[in-house]
């Protein structure tokens, strides 16, 4: 089981999701938060691994894509651990990630603001350069993820999420 924190924002657009019970306890491959934004005019969900701050864009999402959270979420995740060098086979992260489970926001201010920066950094980029595209998405998200971030003493997303691998596998 895996746990992915919502928005307010992200819940008004894709419906109730559950009440955390449990906070304390973290899922097996760490949990993750997730928000909205626009890309041509379509909503994306912008999702991040609290642990190791890993970023996973899931691009173009309808709320009748919901009854496919799991595959999407995971195949999105294969997806940016391939562009990003990370060899992990997609059976593991079928195993590891299981079955995705979405909650009510948490106020964890830590994590907030490292979604925040990152979609500043993509309304940057919208600005400067028009509209994305799928692959673009995909790009700012590999650049993201090998960026230093100093909640991580300054190792990159990626570096931090092998390292977690490693742990965890």
């Amino acid at each position: 089981m895996t746990k992915i924190y919502t928005t307010t924002k992200l819940e008004k657009v894709f419906g109730q999701f559950q009440k955390d019970i449990n906070p304390d306890e973290s899922s097996y491959f760490g949990n993750w938060k997730a928000t909205i934004f626009t890309a041509n005019r379509k909503k994306c969900w912008l999702n991040i691994h609290k642990p190791t701050k890993y970023v996973v864009v899931l691009p173009y999402l309808k709320k009748s894509d919901m009854k496919n959270i799991d595959v999407i979420f995971k195949e999105g995740l294969h997806q940016q651990l391939a562009r990003d060098g990370i060899q992990f086979p997609y059976e593991l992260i079928e195993k590891f990630v299981g079955k995705v489970i979405l909650y009510k926001t948490e106020n964890d201010r830590s994590i907030n603001s490292s979604l925040n920066d990152v979609l500043y950094t993509f309304k940057d980029l919208k600005q400067r350069f028009g509209e994305f595209d799928e692959e673009l998405l995909w790009h700012l998200c590999h650049k993201t993820n090998n960026m230093p971030c100093g909640m991580l003493d300054y190792s990159t997303p990626k570096n931090a999420m092998v390292e977690f691998i490693k742990k965890v596998f």
